[in-house]
């Protein structure tokens, strides 16, 4: 059985990323069906891809199409997120980063607006000979450039620190937004910086090897069917994203190493396809 050890390395790296981002995305929506995939965060993504694409065929860029994606992603919502800082409304109070409700409904919305141009825009790229990245819709880690990690290794410092800082007022958060707010917590603003680092977190995986689709939404509910997960949300967060990220290393070198007719099966479809029979399982088991 071959092995890849950078290969891992990414792969445990987008699973820890993805598990995290579906954790936050649920907590402080505090909706189980929330996700990355669920609140647009993957169509942004992939139109960044696209946009990228084209600037590659259109100026001859001289960079990897992971890597301008991830940069163009990036300059995005680094401009979203200091845009939306503590803003006063027409009342002079602090402006509200948005009600939850809205967020999961703009997502769905902008995640059906993704799917219905996203045939017209294909239709472009080949009227124009352009190759169109069909491959973001199936996500594996078939092709990666080491210097790649680079980027990785920024996402898990903020990670690391976001968590670090912020593992209390989750886990006010997780015990009611009143008590929460009760205690003293910027309920407001965590909420933003736990919805901008859910939507880095997915573009980074996304712009590099293309979409896992609910695997976010996915990998927390196994997590929190076993019970040290489900009574203790600061282990969810800290050592779930470990977890999740062995997981898809056990789908990955599963992918590289049995074949289909010579093709490597996209470890983001085959992963999906099982998780969300696990997920099925789980809530048949839990009668919801």
């Amino acid at each position: 059985m071959e092995v890849d050890i950078i290969r891992l390395l990414f792969v445990f790296l987008g699973g820890y990323f993805l598990c995290l981002s579906g954790s936050l995305s649920q907590l402080i929506t505090n909706n189980g069906i929330a996700s990355p995939s669920t609140l647009g965060m993957d169509g942004m993504a992939v139109l960044t891809i696209i946009i990228a694409q084209f600037a590659v065929k259109m100026f001859g860029f001289d960079v990897s199409l992971g890597t301008l994606s991830f940069l163009l992603f990036s300059a995005f919502i680094g401009i979203l997120y200091f845009a939306t800082r503590k803003t006063k409304n027409a009342e002079g109070n602090v402006w509200q980063f948005m009600e939850m409700k809205k967020v999961i409904i703009l997502g769905l919305a902008f995640n059906l607006f993704v799917g219905a141009i996203f045939s017209v825009i294909q239709f472009l790229f080949m009227s124009l000979n352009f190759d169109f990245p069909t491959g973001i819709w199936f996500g594996n880690f078939k092709q990666f450039q080491t210097y790649w990690i680079i980027f990785y290794l920024v996402g898990l410092f903020c990670c690391a620190g976001f968590v670090f800082k912020h593992a209390h007022q989750l886990s006010l958060l997780n015990l009611g937004k009143s008590f929460a707010l009760g205690r003293g917590t910027d309920l407001t603003e965590i909420q933003r910086r736990s919805l901008f680092l859910s939507l880095f977190l997915t573009g980074l995986v996304i712009c590099f090897f293309g979409v896992f689709s609910f695997l976010g939404l996915i990998f927390p509910h196994i997590l929190r069917s076993m019970k040290i997960f489900r009574s203790h949300m600061q282990w969810e967060i800290f050592y779930g994203p470990i977890i999740a990220g062995v997981i898809l290393m056990v789908f990955d070198t599963f992918c590289y190493n049995f074949t289909f007719y010579g093709a490597e099966l996209p470890v983001g479809m085959t992963s999906s396809i099982i998780g969300a029979f696990f997920l099925i399982i789980l809530v048949l088991r839990q009668k919801v």
